[in-house]
């Protein structure tokens, strides 16, 4: 094997990560629509009712840890997204391969600072925003109700 085909297998191994990061993310978005709706159930249903201030304290927690999962889904998912565009731009420019470094690109130790920076990062994109923001304007809205 050359180094070009080398790379193009580096690049179906990235993607391939990519779309289960993609798969994980939705299943963390689903199983957060459910548990709302269950809570959502339990707030209307006939006996026993959850009050506002509990509904929206348990949706609220739901939301936010689900939101953290997301969120550490999506650390590696971003390292691996930013290697395909490096070996990418290796394959159109025929630039030196320097790798395979799919184990490099996805498992840096990082130390609880560069974690968070990275979560703030991902959590200020408009995939993650235009998702959570209406979940928790609808929790606020039915907690009034």
């Amino acid at each position: 094997m050359d180094a070009k085909d080398v790379a193009i297998e580096e690049l179906r191994q990235l993607q391939t990560v990519i779309g289960r990061m993609d798969q994980l993310e939705f299943q963390v978005r689903a199983w957060l629509l459910a548990l709302l709706g269950a809570l959502v159930a339990a707030k209307f249903s006939h006996s026993p009712r959850l009050s506002s201030v509990h509904f929206l304290l348990v949706g609220s927690s739901l939301t936010l840890t689900f939101v953290l999962m997301e969120l550490v889904v999506r650390i590696p998912k971003r390292k691996a997204i930013n290697r395909a565009f490096v070996v990418e731009e290796m394959l159109r420019s025929y630039q030196s391969y320097d790798g395979p470094k799919i184990s490099l690109s996805l498992s840096t130790h990082w130390g609880k600072r560069e974690i968070l920076r990275l979560m703030i990062k991902e959590a200020i994109i408009w995939p993650v925003l235009g998702f959570y923001v209406p979940v928790v304007a609808i929790l606020i809205i039915i907690a009034t109700i």
